[in-house]
């Protein structure tokens, strides 16, 4: 038998789309359709840039958390080969809040062309969502 085996629609942080497995061996709970949530991705050139797109993202309730990294970034633009330090952004969210966070992201990038990328998740910690839905729209 299967560690996740049992299926359990009506507990208490079950959301609408949300069924629960729960580790046999932990007790943990995961949820069975997490691709309502997933993460847009961006980079800035500095710390600053970072901080007021994920402060206007949080304040704005279009992400439940923005994490800040700082990368090497090699890529070509207009014709030639470029490497810069960079800032990424990590932005959790509600994938239903995506074309509205882009779109904040985008109005604040101070790049021509910046990388705005999102994706769902495939799997995740129950509880870890419904943090998500508790502090985003």
């Amino acid at each position: 038998m299967s560690p996740i085996a049992s299926l359990d629609p009506f507990h208490e942080n079950a959301g609408p789309e949300g069924l629960f497995r729960v580790h046999e061996d932990s007790g943990e709970q995961f949820m069975e359709k997490p691709k309502q949530y997933g993460v847009l991705m961006t980079t800035v050139g500095n710390k600053d840039d970072a901080l007021t797109i994920a402060k206007a993202l949080l304040a704005e309730k279009l992400a439940a958390c923005v994490q800040l990294m700082p990368i090497e970034s090699c890529y070509t633009w207009k014709g030639a080969v470029a490497n810069d330090s960079e800032i990424l952004l990590l932005i959790k969210t509600k994938a239903a809040l995506f074309d509205e966070a882009i779109g904040a992201v985008k109005n604040l990038h101070p790049y021509e062309t910046p990388e705005i990328v999102a994706t769902t998740f495939t799997a995740g910690f129950a509880n870890y969502f419904a943090w998500i839905d508790d502090v985003t729209k």
